[in-house]
């Protein structure tokens, strides 16, 4: 009886753990949730893994395979399809699956299958305007913009209220010539009391498209004017208005117009922005074109697109319609597909359809200005070449080779000034200001002409020119920094530490903040709060892990969290890790540890590392530089 008894508690035992271990272990429902957890992190891979668990578990469980399909959508694409196929077996009736496997097949390239999916999902849920729009957008992908309209349309009949569904139809009807349409639905999408700046320029551009000169140029600039800082403005916007104003007969008014509105754009910042200065009769037409070239070849193409598009409607301007014809031809002939969309493309056409049926051949004036610029390219592709091969002689010749057919051609002179004038900065100097002469917006060589201003001692120049550059669109960081430096070296105290804060304002990047913090902690210690500012840095990086960075270790330094032999050992790991940048680096940890040296009130040493940063190569002008004048300054007192 008791061999029994111990035998029924035995059992009991096992049962009672058997219980438990299945209690622990979750449900599918629960694996479901914290799959999509996973997906909502990005972590694609435990997504995939804990969906997987979900489905040995439960088999029918529809969000465990719609859930494996997403995780696998991008590394694994063709099992993610499947997946939504086994869901949609048992979900025959779920749109949002058909939709999603629709757009899953039409980026792996089955646009047909994606649209076949996208149609049950239509039939499903016919109010859904989402799954339309995805429709919409891979029937404009495939070229049958017509089709793509038309889907916009329905979905505009079943959700009438949406102004977005307005918005993206009117910029459809742009690819499909529909200029008045795309003028209506754009008008309908601004919302009653409101003025939306952005759909402004896109309906002028459609107004353009009309030939509705006069409201294109009020839409145009009024949305041009709106962009105080010029980041969303193009150069395409600007020469768009400029022609719509001439057009509408406000030759002079265009001329003002556009003077008012370029801000801190210059010709010579790329043929994106050089269209509006060619317009304008800023920019020739030689220059323009050469300045297409790129040895990365599709996004010339699109250059080539965009450049003789402009040069085609200045031609038309000029009343001469053969040779507009023969340039929207080759832009409208050039393959942009693997760059992007050409957005004037419909612009050319409509171009071309206002010329009539051109009878008149191009002119020889065309023909050779293609020729020249054809003959640039080929020898600017030959100076890459010989680039590549680090031949000094075969280098010049192809410099002087380029340079006899285009004498101002900015990517040869600025070659010869990197590469050919190292110990001759009279001629790397005059080089640059002939870039600058006919591209005052180069952004390469306005950087280069500072950086030898800078080492020939003309901090004033320099300055000009960092300055010049921050200003401009899409610029200022980095550039703020430079500013910063030769601020500081002009002993212009608080310019600098404006320069510097904005900087670290703009930058979110961790080095980059450590690296611009530490360089106000230079600033304060020049100006006599260094107390102040090693307190407030100490506090900043009391908490911050050791050996981060070597940014984060110069911060570290600066504020005393750290001494100078536990620096430089941190300084040799960093230089041991990334030799190429060892000059960068001692200069940098050498000028530092002289004005540490400085704030403890310790001239000897703080003599014995500026001299130190001064014997290393003057890769880093700057605290080279500095280290120079403070030199200078302790063996005066």
């Amino acid at each position: 009886m008791s061999r029994r008894l111990a035998g029924l508690r035995m059992i009991a035992l096992a049962a009672v753990l058997n219980s438990a271990a299945h209690a622990e272990e979750p449900t599918a429902a629960e694996l479901v949730v914290r799959g999509k957890a996973l997906l909502k992190k990005h972590e694609d891979e435990a997504a995939e893994q804990t969906f997987s668990r979900a489905l040995k578990l439960d088999p029918k469980c529809v969000d465990a395979w719609v859930g494996r399909a997403e995780a696998r959508r991008w590394d694994k694409a063709e099992e993610g399809i499947a997946d939504y196929g086994e869901a949609l077996k048992l979900a025959p009736g779920r749109a949002d699956i058909w939709a999603a496997r629709g757009q899953l097949r039409a980026w792996k390239g089955d646009k047909e299958g994606g649209l076949e999916d996208l149609a049950e999902a239509v039939k499903q849920d016919p109010a859904n305007a989402e799954i339309r729009m995805k429709r919409s957008k891979i029937l404009q992908e495939k070229g049958d913009v017509a089709a793509a309209v038309s889907e916009m349309t329905a979905a505009i009949e079943r959700n009438p209220a949406d102004l977005k569904l307005r918005s993206i139809r009117g910029v459809l009807r742009l690819d499909a010539m529909e200029f008045e349409g795309a003028a209506e639905d754009l008008t309908a999408a601004i919302p009653a009391g409101r003025t939306d700046l952005k759909i402004l320029g896109v309906r002028g551009f459609a107004r353009f498209g009309a030939g509705d000169w006069k409201k294109a140029a009020e839409d145009l600039d009024a949305s041009i004017a709106a962009d105080k800082s010029r980041e969303a403005t193009s150069g395409s916007d600007l020469a768009l208005l400029f022609v719509a104003q001439t057009r509408a007969g406000m030759s002079a008014e265009a001329a003002k117009t556009f003077a008012a509105r370029k801000g801190g754009l210059l010709p010579g910042d790329g043929h994106y922005t050089d269209v509006a200065f060619y317009v304008a009769g800023w920019v020739t037409e030689e220059d323009l074109l050469e300045d297409c070239w790129t040895d990365y070849e599709p996004h010339r193409l699109m250059g080539i697109a965009h450049a003789s598009f402009f040069i085609g409607i200045k031609r038309a301007l000029a009343g001469e319609p053969a040779s507009a014809a023969y340039w929207l031809k080759r832009a409208l002939a050039q393959d942009v597909s693997k760059t992007g969309r050409f957005k004037e493309a419909c612009l050319a056409n409509a171009e071309l359809k206002r010329l009539g049926d051109v009878k008149a051949a191009a002119s020889s004036k065309d023909e050779a200005l293609w020729s020249r610029t054809e003959n640039v390219w080929a020898l600017l592709d030959r100076l890459n070449e010989v680039l590549e091969a680090r031949d000094d002689a075969a280098r010049e010749k192809a410099i002087a080779d380029v340079l006899a057919v285009s004498p101002h051609c900015a990517e040869a002179l600025s070659t010869r000034s990197i590469y050919g004038n190292q110990d001759k900065p009279e001629r790397a100097m005059k080089d640059l200001d002939l870039i600058l002469e006919h591209r005052p917006g180069n952004r390469s060589a306005l950087r280069q002409r500072k950086d030898w201003r800078t080492r020939t001692g003309d901090y004033r120049g320099a300055l000009e020119d960092a300055r010049r550059t921050a200003g401009m669109r899409g610029n200022g960081l980095g550039e703020h920094s430079d500013c910063g430096d030769l601020l500081y070296v002009l002993g212009d105290l608080e310019e600098a530490r404006a320069e510097y804060t904005m900087e670290m304002e703009g930058v979110k990047y961790e080095p980059r903040t450590d690296e611009m913090r530490v360089r106000l902690w230079i600033v304060s210690v020049a100006q006599g709060k260094g107390k102040a500012a090693t307190e407030e840095l100490a506090g900043q990086y009391k908490d911050v892990q050791a050996d981060l960075s070597f940014e984060t270790e110069q911060a570290r330094f600066a504020a005393g969290l750290t001494d100078r032999t536990a620096f430089a050992t941190a300084v040799d790991k960093f230089m041991a890790a990334n030799p190429p940048a060892s000059t960068h680096t001692w200069v940098h940890a050498f000028h530092l540890m002289g004005v540490r040296a400085l704030y403890e009130g310790n001239k000897a040493e703080a003599i014995r590392m500026f001299e130190n940063c001064r014997k290393r190569e003057a890769r880093e002008w700057m605290p080279w530089i500095a280290s120079g004048l403070a030199l200078e300054q302790l063996k005066k007192k």
